[in-house]
């Protein structure tokens, strides 16, 4: 349903293409396919008909690489619900954090050092902060404090190799939120992670509307409130919330960038502008007094118009 919504760049087209050549048929030479073309042949057709791909080379690679074509479909059409911050120094333990939280709908930041992860922490793009007590450079609770002094109410989860009782006073005192003593069940902690949320009012609704416009998010459509609608694609629905999560404020370009495209992206202000500027033409379709406001070098507010 979701990939039906995305409307695929033609860059972003050229580069499936020759993934889907090197990896799911084994190719390691060749032209890519025209770029003029990407986009109006599904992808399932342009597997089938793309030169090569004869039925026995097919059925010989399709099986060893299905669990990397599945990974990459998800990863174009998954809809992160909140962008997490992982502490935590086990660089194993992390990776099969990280993609727990993947697939649960989570967008999420590793990093392996204390240093790093205050840096990482006082960006305020996260939703929860996930965070290992015993750390190199900068131990967890050096960081809780600090950010706690800096009146960062992000929810703090913090992980703890002791089961001491004192060390889990201690944490808690500083301002964690909660702990959890390894090893741990990713089930509960999973669970936990959404009662920090909860706890900070952060439930997300289906729906969110400012003056006449509304945004459905199960349908990935922006409606105005008589009824009309038109679909939005993956970005635009994600800036378009940020948008809704904070009207009348200015949303700097660069949180845009960091909170939708993530932290360690490559995303230049032009990225964002173009998705705004889609997304005005929605606007202007739907007819709504709603606009989105410059201000000029920072970044865009939602306002009601005259």
């Amino acid at each position: 349903h979701c990939l039906r919504q995305l409307q695929f760049t033609n860059r972003l087209h050229r580069t499936i293409c020759a993934i889907f050549s090197r990896r799911l048929f084994g190719f390691r030479t060749g032209p890519l396919p025209s770029a003029t073309c990407a986009p109006t042949i599904p992808a399932r057709d342009a597997l089938r008909s793309y030169p090569g791909s004869s039925p026995c080379h097919r059925k010989k690679n399709i099986t060893k690489n299905y669990i990397f074509l599945r990974i990459l479909l998800l990863k174009i059409v998954y809809y992160i619900d909140m962008r997490i911050l992982l502490v935590e120094d086990e660089v194993r333990l992390s990776q099969a954090l990280v993609e727990i939280f993947q697939k649960n709908r989570y967008g999420v930041d590793a990093v392996y050092t204390g240093t790093e992860g205050l840096k990482y922490a006082q960006s305020g793009i996260y939703d929860a902060i996930i965070l290992d007590i015993m750390l190199p450079e900068l131990d967890g609770i050096s960081i809780l404090r600090a950010l706690r002094e800096e009146k960062n109410n992000v929810p703090i989860l913090l992980l703890t190799a002791k089961d001491e009782i004192t060390d889990k006073v201690k944490g808690l005192d500083y301002g964690a939120d909660d702990y959890m003593t390894k090893p741990f069940s990713t089930d509960e902690l999973m669970a936990r992670l959404r009662a920090l949320t909860r706890r900070k009012g952060e439930v997300k609704e289906d729906s969110l509307t400012f003056g006449d416009l509304r945004l459905d998010k199960n349908r990935c459509e922006l409606q105005k409130v008589d009824g009309s609608s038109i679909k939005l694609s993956l970005k635009e629905l994600q800036i378009v919330e940020l948008l809704f999560d904070s009207p009348h404020q200015v949303i700097k370009k660069e949180r845009i960038i960091e909170k939708i495209w993530g932290g360690d992206s490559d995303a230049e202000y032009n990225n964002v502008e173009v998705y705004i500027s889609f997304i005005r033409k929605k606007m202007e379709y739907l007819n709504v007094r709603t606009v989105i406001r410059t201000a000029r070098g920072i970044g865009y507010s939602l306002e009601e118009g005259k």
